[in-house]
Formats: structure tokens, sequence, C-alpha cells
């Protein structure tokens, strides 16, 4: 239905945001840099996200889990219509499919709600706060169907996270309503006990039986597939910082939807390294990723490590427009990690970080 007045709390809109990213709403101060928000309840890495402790092997639990049990249980949970809340068509699938899109990783600013992707969100109790002040009359209700799945986290215990995150209720529930669900290839060997380091994209794959990886361009008949490997600020374990970043959220371009930056402050004391070991050896192109906000920086200096030595480049962050920016192309090998490092000395504005990406021609 067309909404001629612009009310984003017509029936059907998410009850949040408030108009917050309408083509024709001019961009803040806050939507930039909003410091007022709280961010502790993203729990990063924090022992209040891990209550089983540090010993605890989730990949070694879920291997135990009889994951077609779980999928039954979900079935049964969703088609088992209830009087106090009929079932549309006798399938609560639509209801859970867009509980799981409440809880899909987004760490809304407007309400401080989100952050699936550490598997800490409640998404059936935070989409009954969202839902409060429009709808009351259906509070009650879902928190009874929160209480059917709660059940089958008490259940599954320690492996409850993809009951609660609703990936899994989300998966089985396209399935049994007849959608079609698509795989993407692994980018790494099966058996592997961690992912790699940076998502590698462009199809990759594991390497060739043997322990060979894809032939170079050039070096056989048939040529390598292109590699593109991104590195943004929420990959925690290839980033090492020196000073007080700020993290902040970004629908603006933003991979991920966050981007880091200095407060404009402490110049010459603050520094980023991106870290990553390459899956093939051979020259690939180095891009940044620029938001063009224009009280950033002109001269932003960045450094590329590669195999042979270094290179420094000057980023204007301000004119550079919002996208990827070439740094150049530079030789990296597998023996060694490439880095990007980037430093605030004399900038002349605020420095943003989101992310680099490295892709082979």
């Amino acid at each position: 239905m067309s909404n001629e007045s612009g009310d984003n709390n017509a029936t059907g809109a998410c009850p949040f945001g408030h108009g917050a990213g309408k083509p024709n709403k001019r961009t803040t101060s806050r939507d930039w840099w909003p410091e007022a928000l709280s961010l502790t309840s993203l729990n990063q890495h924090s022992p209040r996200s891990n209550p089983y402790g540090g010993d605890f092997n989730y990949a070694a639990a879920f291997e135990s889990l009889d994951l077609d049990a779980v999928i039954a249980d979900l079935h049964q949970v969703m088609t088992d219509s209830q009087d106090w809340w009929p079932a549309d068509f006798g399938h609560y699938g639509g209801l859970m499919i867009r509980l799981a899109w409440h809880s899909a990783g987004t760490y809304r600013i407007t309400d401080g709600r989100g952050g699936a992707g550490g598997g800490q969100q409640n998404p059936y109790q935070a989409y009954i706060d969202a839902e409060k002040k429009r709808r009351k009359g259906l509070r009650a209700k879902k928190k009874k169907l929160g209480v059917e799945l709660k059940k089958l986290r008490r259940k599954y215990k320690k492996v409850d996270r993809e009951v609660k995150g609703m990936e899994q209720s989300s998966t089985t529930l396209i399935e049994k309503s007849g959608g079609k669900l698509a795989l993407k290839p692994p980018t790494w060997p099966p058996g592997s006990a961690n992912p790699p380091p940076a998502e590698v994209a462009g199809g990759s794959g594991p390497p060739a039986a043997g322990g060979n990886e894809a032939t170079p361009a050039g070096g056989g008949d048939t040529p390598a597939e292109p590699v593109e490997v991104v590195i943004d600020n929420n990959d925690i374990s290839n980033i090492s910082g020196v000073g007080n970043w700020n993290v902040v959220q970004s629908g603006q371009g933003a991979v991920n939807g966050t981007l880091m930056h200095d407060g404009n402050a402490e110049k010459g004391k603050m520094e980023l390294t991106y870290t990553v070991t390459l899956p093939r050896a051979g020259n690939y192109n180095v891009f940044f990723n620029n938001m063009g906000h224009p009280d950033s920086a002109t001269n932003v200096p960045i450094e590329i490590v590669h195999a042979d030595g270094s290179t420094s480049v000057l980023i204007n962050q301000r004119a550079g427009g919002m996208g990827w920016i070439k740094m150049g192309s530079f030789r990296f090998t597998t023996s060694a990690p490439a880095k990007v490092i980037l430093r605030t000395t004399n900038t002349d504005g605020y420095v943003l970080m989101d992310a680099v990406k490295f892709v082979s021609p």
C-alpha cells in the first residue's frame, strides 16, 4: 500500500526508525556520529556472552546436535495453531520469518536493539518491545509463542543458539512453506576447525586433491578463479589498533553497517592495522572503502605492506566519494601476511576506517 502521508507507522511498517533513512531526510551529525548511543549491549567477546566458560567448544557441541530433531520440533511448534492466536493458513511461518528479519544482525541506532551476529539478540522479546506502542493487543500472544521457543532452547541446552537466534527457525519455515534455499559453496577446506581470517569470495573453494592450490593465471591450461578478500572493521581477529577508536553505525555505504573514526583527536597517536594472509600468491589490486563524508580528512596516510616492501599513499576521504578507492596493485605471497596500516598523523579532519579489499586480476 502507498502511504502518501509519509507516516512511517503505517500498518505493516517497522514501528521503529520513524523516518530514519527516508530519501528526503537530510543527513545529520547524529547519523554519522551517534556518540550518545550506548554500545554496551553488544558485549562482544565479553564473558557475559559466554555463560559456559572459556573452555566451551561450541563447534563440538553443535556436532553432537541431532539437527533433524531440531527441525522436526520447530515444524511441530510452527504448525500447532493455538486458539489464543490462530496461525495464518495453519502455519506461523510468516511471523517467524519476520522475527528472523528483526534479529538478522542489524543494530538499530533508533532504539539500540540488535546484535544477533553475536548470538545475543532475544528476537521474540525484542519484537514484542518494538511493537508495544502500536500493537498492544498482540504482546501477550507473542509472549506465549516465545514460551514455546524457550521450551526448545531448554531441550537443546548448550546449542540453543541455533533456535534462539532464529536462523534455523527461518530456514526450516521457508523450506516447509515451499521456498527454495541456495547455499554458498564452501570457501575453506572441509574439516577446518576455524573459518579463514577474512571472507574469501570469487569461488576460490577448497584446495584441490593433494593439497595443491588452484593454478595461477598463465601457469597452466585452466586460469585461476579471481580471488576477492574483504577485511572489515568488525573482523576483530584481523585488526589491531593503537588509540581510542570510536565504532559507530552507518547505513550509508559501510560494509556490515559499521565504521571506525578517530574523533578528530589525538592526531599522530592513533593507527589501525589490517592483517591477512592471502589464499594465493600473486598480484592484487588493493582498495579502501571510502565514506566521502564532508568532515573527513583530505590527507589520510595509508601504508600497504607487500612482498616487495611497503608503499605509502594519501587518501582524500572528503572528496573521494563513497565507495571503493583503488590504492594500487602489489605483489603478495602466502608466506608473509599482507598489511594495510592507516595512521592519523597531521590529518585535517575525521579519519574514517571501514574495510579494505584485495582483488586478484
